[in-house]
Parts: structure tokens; sequence; C-alpha cells
């Protein structure tokens, strides 16, 4: 197979995968709003840096809380998404701001993983997206144990690792969304392994 064939394969794959998801949701109809969400996190977290050599800390703080009142009283749809997301967006940002600040990201990832599970359960309301959280969980302290040197993170990550598995279910009853990532994931996959072999 050739790699234009190759990558068209690829393409086909996150492309089936993506309007498995959208179809199976409400997200056409939340589209608008969520992009306003992204926008609201994405404003914060640049006013974050842009200010950080030319406000002090608490006006910093402010300037953030104020962008964070107008998030989640604007997204509509996504408020409980908004709620959860900004204080996630200020803990990762506190531990960017100091690296020495590692625990920053235990409450960082407890609440993006919770983000992640509130806007699934917005977007995609018949499926079961529990596993998303203990997943995130998962991610969160195995991220702890690889980059901050931490050695005890590794037994929650395992233990997290475990009940992600154990809740996409030992019998059957995979969740809905579980195949369409699986599409896209094997499709970005495969486009970055043939992206190095042309290179």
């Amino acid at each position: 197979m050739k790699l234009r064939d190759k990558q068209i394969l690829a393409y086909t794959l996150v492309s089936v995968g993506a309007l498995f998801l959208m179809f199976n949701s409400g997200l056409f109809s939340a589209l608008p709003s969520f992009i306003w969400l992204l926008i609201m996190l994405s404003s914060a977290s640049f006013f974050w840096y842009w200010s950080q050599t030319k406000l002090l800390y608490w006006q910093r703080l402010i300037g953030f809380a104020v962008i964070s009142v107008i998030g989640i009283s604007t997204t509509g749809h996504f408020a409980g998404s908004a709620a959860l997301g900004f204080p996630a967006l200020a803990f990762g940002h506190t531990f960017l701001d100091d690296r020495k600040r590692w625990w920053s990201m235990i409450p960082a990832g407890v609440l993006a993983s919770l983000t992640l599970l509130v806007t699934f359960e917005s977007l995609f309301p018949r499926w079961d997206a529990t596993p998303i959280l203990f997943l995130g969980f998962a991610a969160t302290f195995t991220w702890l144990y690889l980059r901050c040197a931490k050695r005890w993170a590794i037994f929650p990550a395992i233990v997290f690792i475990v009940l992600t598995v154990l809740l996409n279910d030992p019998h059957g009853n995979m969740p809905g969304w579980f195949l369409p990532l699986i599409l896209i994931g094997t499709g970005l996959f495969m486009l970055w392994s043939w992206r190095k072999e042309s290179s």
C-alpha cells in the first residue's frame, strides 16, 4: 500500500470516528456554547501569561476570576464544565509558574477529570462517561510519577487504571463512545507513524 493510500485510510478512520461521536450526541446543537467555553478558557490562560510581567499577583488573580465568572455565566449548557474547568486551569498555572508546587497538579488533574466527565455527559447524555473520570485520575498520578519523580504516585495510578478497565466493562457492555475514540486514536497514530516514515 502506497503512503498516500495509507494516509487516506487514516483520515477516513478519524473522520468516521468523529462523525459517530457527533451523530450520537447533541454536539451540533451544543457546538456554539462549547466553542465559547473553549474561547473563555483560552482567554483566561492567555491573560495569565500576558499579565505575568505587567500586573501584581493579586491583580492577576482578580483578572482571572473576572474572566472565570464571565465564562461560567455565559456558557449556558456548559456552565458546570466552566465552573470546574477554570479552577483546574488556575491550579495548572500555579504549577507552571513554579515547578516546585507539584502538589497543585493533583487538584488540577482531579478538577480537569471532573470537567471532562461533566462535558461528556452534556455532549453524550446516553453514554456512560464514568470511565473518563478514573482515566483522568490515573493520568494525573501517572504524570506525577513520571514527570515529578513522586514514587508514591504509582500506587494510586495503578488503582485508577484498574478501576478504569473494570468500569469499561468486564462483560461486553462497552460504552458507546469507546469505539469512535478507538477509530480516531488509531487513525491519528497511523498518521503519526507514517509521517515519521516519510520524513
